[in-house]
């Protein structure tokens, strides 16, 4: 697995606060909360791959 870099985390950053003002703009319209809620699951799902993808500090891997 690849270990991610500080550019991943900025577009990530970058997409979470563009579904988060599409979330809150979808208003009561079912659909479109169910979409922007998906998508911001994925995200923090891929960010938990990300994180998980660096050594952890201070450890040591026998």
């Amino acid at each position: 697995m690849r270990q991610f870099v500080p550019a991943d985390f900025d577009k990530a950053a970058s997409d979470l606060d563009r579904l988060k003002d599409i979330y809150f703009a979808a208003g009561a319209d079912p659909a479109a909360r169910d979409t922007a809620e998906a998508a911001l699951a994925a995200a923090m799902r891929w960010i938990g791959v990300a994180l998980d993808s660096y050594p952890l500090q201070g450890t040591r891997r026998d």
